[in-house]
């Protein structure tokens, strides 16, 4: 059987591929289309995908694709409106559910919890919240009868303890496969890699000090700058111009580029986010991952409670 997956970024692209390698199976990844870093990195991951895995950029809407029709389901990401509609009208049924980051996280204790289903920091519409409601029973009710799985990078973490107390199949994402895979342009990267974070673009950090600290780090010895899929254009210019940074735009997740990467690389540095944990599991003991707390000035007057909350979550929750 053909497993049917629906994912809207490359990390879910990712973790999809993750869970069809951990069970030998065969398995269509449907990439909402739209999205020209999802396709690029659909076209770039093509030659390394396990065999029986394809990727297909899907300009339909997950209603319409064969993942709603399908008996197992893995599911990118339960927050999104497609998915949570397809969850509604159609039943959770065999459903797999892997990560989008640490969002993962707020899933799991909604799930716990037996809560609506909503986004963290978004103010959801009445049409949302009603589908966030279908979604978390119809999700919690195949968890506690073993018809729903989580795959996760935090399988370790309360709320799955949680989940797994009352019956919820919850294994462990290894990231066995990405590993294994080798490429091209991780022969680019020096030693020390930054990972790029979307917390200026999105305004949630004022780009001054960022950029001051950017040019503190490469004032040390040259460096990478992996950007974040949402940081481009005149901003990602301003980085490029630090003397002693240079700029690789790979159009891959992150864990994708490093894990083929490790023998070069010795200092990884990112802000508190998403790829803390996945980075845990894909790097070697010998390489440093170090994770940039952010300090108070370095926030804008627009960054909500509920993101530095969970951006201070995940900085205690580190073990460095």
């Amino acid at each position: 059987m053909t497993l049917q997956a629906w994912v809207e970024s490359p990390l879910q692209i990712l973790n999809a591929v993750e869970y069809a390698h951990a069970q030998q199976a065969s398995m269509v990844i449907h990439a909402r289309g739209g999205s020209e870093s999802l396709t690029r990195a659909a076209t770039l991951l093509e030659p390394h995908l396990p065999t029986g895995v394809t990727v297909r950029p899907d300009g339909r809407s997950a209603m319409l694709s064969p993942f709603a029709a399908a008996s197992r389901r893995i599911v990118g990401d339960a927050y999104s409106g497609q998915v949570r509609a397809v969850i509604a009208m159609a039943g959770a049924r065999r459903s797999v559910l892997v990560d989008d980051g640490s969002i993962m996280l707020a899933l799991g204790e909604q799930l716990a919890r037996d809560q609506a289903l909503q986004r963290p920091g978004i103010d959801e519409g009445w049409p949302m919240r009603v589908l966030g409601r279908i979604a978390t029973h119809r999700l919690r009710t195949g968890l506690v009868k073993g018809r729903v799985e989580v795959f996760t990078a935090y399988a370790d973490r309360a709320p799955f303890r949680e989940l797994a107390k009352l019956g919820g199949r919850i294994s462990r994402n290894t990231y066995d496969w990405v590993r294994g895979v080798r490429l091209d342009e991780a022969a680019a990267l020096r030693p020390t890699v930054i990972v790029g974070a979307a917390l200026v673009p999105d305004g949630h950090l004022l780009p001054t000090p960022y950029l001051a600290w950017l040019r503190d780090r490469a004032a040390q010895g040259d460096l990478t700058y992996v950007p974040h899929r949402r940081e481009h254009g005149p901003w990602l210019d301003e980085i490029a111009a630090i003397p002693g940074v240079d700029v690789l735009d790979a159009g891959l997740p992150i864990e994708v580029l490093l894990g083929a990467a490790s023998a070069s690389v010795g200092s990884v540095v990112t802000m508190p986010s998403s790829v803390v944990a996945t980075l845990r599991a894909v790097l070697p003991p010998e390489v440093d991952l170090e994770v940039r707390g952010i300090p108070p000035q370095w926030w804008s007057e627009s960054a909500s409670p509920t993101m530095k909350a969970m951006i201070e979550a995940i900085q205690e929750d580190d073990p460095s």
